[in-house]
């Protein structure tokens, strides 16, 4: 008897951490996606400035070469 309820609390505890290892598995995942996401955010605000500082100089170059 003592040695089946040894099995079921043992058996009780695995579940218990098994449930605990797909929860942190859950965090990681969405942790990961927010992060990626992040990143492409900060990719796309970065390549939106880089085009407006390479369209301010077009504009500038052609001011000059009107000017002259």
């Amino acid at each position: 008897m003592a040695k089946k309820e040894v099995e079921q609390t043992a058996s009780q505890s695995l579940l218990e951490k098994e449930k605990e290892v797909q929860q942190l598995e859950n965090q990681l995942a969405t942790l990961r996606l927010e992060h990626e996401n992040q990143l492409q955010k900060t990719l796309s605000d970065l390549e939106k400035e880089r085009d407006q500082v390479k369209n301010q100089l077009l504009l500038q170059e052609k001011k000059k070469t009107s000017f002259l």
